[in-house]
């Protein structure tokens, strides 16, 4: 069969289809931050959910690094370690990912083994992955 590409949604009712399809054509200037976006899978309950959001996002031209396991986390987190240089890039992941944006320093909040110190890291919380799941 080659190379093939598909979404095979965990979600029964595919509500994270359609938001990835909604959300796939992301403004030229919001790519053009091209600010450094690392996530991080703080669910506790679905493990390679950062791998798999990575792979999911990769395509559309986000910057993104490896991602990191991180210690559990209910909430999804922004961590904006830029200082607010990259607001278009931070506005479109709270928007796909909700989350509250945090800023962030390299030492507050205590990063994760492996994970970037610079740029955005989206701490993927129980409630993002309970959404990726439909429940």
């Amino acid at each position: 069969m080659g190379a093939v590409s598909q979404l095979c949604a965990d979600d029964p009712t595919f509500s994270m289809i359609r938001r990835y399809v909604a959300s796939v054509f992301i403004d030229p200037k919001t790519l053009g931050e091209k600010a450094p976006v690392q996530f991080a899978n703080g669910s506790a309950n679905f493990a390679g959910l950062d791998d798999r959001v990575t792979t999911m996002l990769d395509p559309i031209g986000l910057q993104l690094n490896d991602p990191v396991a991180h210690r559990a986390s209910s909430q999804t987190l922004i961590l904006d370690y830029s200082g607010g240089q990259f607001p278009l890039t931070t506005k479109w992941l709270q928007g796909f990912f909700g989350g509250r944006v945090v800023a962030a320093t390299p030492t507050n909040p205590a990063p994760a083994r492996g994970q970037q110190t610079y740029g955005i890291v989206v701490v993927l919380g129980h409630d993002f992955a309970l959404r990726f799941l439909g429940e």
